[in-house]
């Protein structure tokens, strides 16, 4: 495994990425309103991760399990920002085809459940939109023991309440970066389009 901490090196790499790159072509292409400048990012962010590190701190089996590919950059800047030694767990989860919900949700990688099992979980997600896709993520979580799960996004556009949510993924998003009432296709900073 490896820990946040060491996320400076990936996310360096990341800039180079052809997502990236393609992302970044397609908006300026499109002609794509920004909605949230890299320094308002890097700013909240870096106050999600002080909550964070606050509420963790006093423990000492904790692991980030990404989802991936959209919450990678996300994640890269907790592990930027966090002063806690983390275990790292990747979770690929597909149910896009393009910009569009297949309605089924298959796992392509899980994460080992020696690092989940007896482990206080941050779930790392890039976008909450109809939940549907946390909700199924955080059942497989559960059925892996943990002592406790929790849930960061970089963005919620979900338009529900916190109850709502509760019932729909069947616990809250503790961790929001940003709400945003765009329920726009929406891309950059790690937020993929396949």
């Amino acid at each position: 495994y490896q820990t946040a901490n060491n996320s400076r090196i990936h996310r360096k790499q990341m800039k180079e990425d052809s997502d990236y790159i393609k992302s970044t072509e397609y908006a300026l292409k499109h002609n794509m309103e920004s909605i949230i400048s890299s320094s308002e990012i890097d700013k909240t962010v870096k106050e999600l991760t002080r909550k964070i590190d606050e509420d963790f701190k006093e423990w000492s089996n904790i692991t980030i399990v990404c989802v991936l590919k959209g919450a990678y950059w996300f994640m890269s800047d907790i592990g930027k920002y966090t002063n806690l030694n983390w275990n790292i767990e990747f979770l690929k989860a597909s149910s896009y085809s393009g910009t569009t919900s297949t309605g089924t949700l298959t796992f392509d990688l899980f994460p080992n459940k020696q690092y989940i099992e007896n482990h206080h979980i941050l779930i790392v997600e890039d976008c909450v939109d109809s939940c549907l896709t946390l909700n199924k993520i955080y059942s497989q979580i559960k059925r892996m023991n943990p002592d406790s799960v929790h849930i960061a996004t970089m963005i919620d556009k979900s338009g529900l309440s916190a109850s709502e949510k509760v019932s729909a993924i069947g616990m809250d998003v503790k961790y929001i970066a940003f709400t945003t009432s765009h329920h726009d296709f929406l891309i950059g900073r790690g937020l993929d389009w396949d």
